[in-house]
């Protein structure tokens, strides 16, 4: 789970559509189940300990980090090996498509 949440922000960054600290995912937890490989039981645990630990908060669709290396250390994600640039970006797109005014 963290793992999933680290990688989701790294590539929404990538493409502006997260500020490294928050950013919208319009899926239930069940959905995290599917995705992640766990037992529903299991994602809505690991996001309360993941809640109460202050280190991130899934709340109406959307991911509020407070300690991202935090994060990262849990889930074992190294952003390195995404190959992602930070660029500008145009948050207009809906694909972020790099803005070729720059």
């Amino acid at each position: 789970m963290a793992h999933f949440i680290s990688e989701t922000n790294a590539r929404l960054a990538a493409i502006g559509y997260s500020d490294g600290k928050a950013f919208g995912l319009p899926i239930n937890q069940t959905d995290l189940s599917e995705i992640t490989g766990l037992k529903a039981i299991h994602v809505t645990r690991v996001l309360r300990m993941l809640r109460e630990e202050r280190i991130c908060a899934f709340r109406s669709s959307r991911v509020e980090i407070a300690d991202l290396p935090r994060l990262e250390q849990i889930g074992q994600f190294d952003p390195t090996h995404l190959y992602l640039e930070n660029r500008s970006t145009d948050p207009a797109s809906p694909l972020g498509e790099q803005n070729s005014n720059g």
